[in-house]
């Protein structure tokens, strides 16, 4: 049973799971939807089927899994996508991660396998089965960071990924609450890394609100991470919801991501776009700013300021936030196709 199906009553795509080794060694779960096999009216009536418009790479973000994303997945596909996620590892069904209802992801010390699984999924998964569509990403929270990651290996460093367009940010955790004023010197030889870590942990919410025996007041968290009532309900009887008690090594491998990609922000030569909810108490909307403000090498890059909390596709709005990750990719294919140069910062909410 979808713990998430009332968020939406639209028709849902057709989900295949499995279970794959990569070629890093670890063995993921995959999860790919297809658009719907029957053609509208308008394409029943000419006897012409409608073909896949691109290829979207969702990444989700900490404590989550895809079966989460079945909505947006699903959404996606109703405009023409084929979507592909997968459960990092140490989440959802994929190797590493605790059974079901632990609440919590096992420890790991580095971000560095799960860029190295994201890379084998697109050039071992991704390229070979859609090799002639335009590829897109639509990445939340700890996704951002990664894809953030992925992408400069693959596109900014090299030039590996010749089909991917352009990403959707959804309130990437480029900063939070808990690393907002770190420093490169703080992962020299570990620094005060860890002592700065658990001073902060009463105060960053993705590490969750906790009694005096350390138990995480779920009920509190949640609603700090979407304000829709069946979408608390839904986090609450997930039993793949990993995030209710974060381990501080995994939480320092959080903040040595985000500060690796803000250290790459002028880098960035591709268009991206970024959704960040303005009230969003898990991830800093000031990092995204920063992101725009510093890449000046990207053809088009854009912030968008939302209402709502940090898991924007679990709030009301969340089909506007779909809609807005299609224009995007729909502009940035319409650019591409007639080879502008498009400079552009937008700063707008919702």
């Amino acid at each position: 049973m979808d713990p998430y199906a009332a968020l939406s009553s639209d028709r849902r795509a057709l989900r295949t799971v499995r279970m794959v080794t990569l070629s890093t060694g670890r063995t993921l779960c995959i999860h790919s939807w297809e658009p719907p096999e029957e053609p509208s009216l308008a394409a029943a009536l000419t006897g012409q089927w409608p073909k896949p418009i691109g290829l979207v790479l969702l990444v989700h973000g900490h404590g989550e899994h895809m079966g989460r994303y079945h909505h947006v997945a699903s959404a996606l596909c109703a405009k023409g996508y084929r979507v592909v996620g997968c459960d990092c590892w140490c989440y959802g069904q994929s190797e590493g991660a605790l059974p079901p209802g632990d609440g919590c992801v096992r420890p790991f010390a580095s971000h560095e396998s799960n860029i190295d699984d994201l890379q084998s999924v697109v050039l071992d998964l991704v390229v070979p089965s859609a090799p002639s569509l335009p590829h897109f990403i639509y990445a939340h929270s700890m996704g951002g960071a990664l894809a953030f990651a992925l992408l400069d290996r693959l596109v900014v460093r090299s030039a590996c990924w010749p089909q991917f367009r352009t990403v959707h940010f959804s309130g990437p955790m480029f900063s939070f609450s808990a690393n907002g004023t770190f420093s490169a010197d703080d992962f020299a030889g570990g620094g005060s890394l860890k002592l700065r870590l658990a001073a902060r942990l009463f105060s960053w919410p993705c590490l969750g609100a906790r009694t005096s025996g350390g138990e995480v007041k779920r009920a509190v968290k949640v609603a700090r991470l979407t304000s829709l009532p069946e979408a608390q309900r839904a986090v609450l009887a997930d039993p793949l919801v990993s995030s209710w008690r974060t381990p501080l090594m995994v939480a320092a491998a959080h903040a040595r991501l985000a500060l690796q990609a803000q250290q790459r922000f002028a880098a960035v030569t591709y268009p991206f776009q970024v959704l960040h909810a303005e009230a969003d108490q898990v991830t800093l909307p000031a990092a995204s700013a920063r992101l725009v403000a510093a890449a000046r090498l990207a053809p088009i890059r854009r912030l968008r300021l939302v209402s709502g909390e940090h898991e924007m596709h679990l709030e009301r709005e969340w089909r506007a936030h779909v809609d807005a990750a299609h224009e995007h990719f729909q502009t940035v294919l319409l650019h591409s196709a007639g080879g502008l140069a498009c400079w552009e910062t937008i700063v707008k909410k919702r």
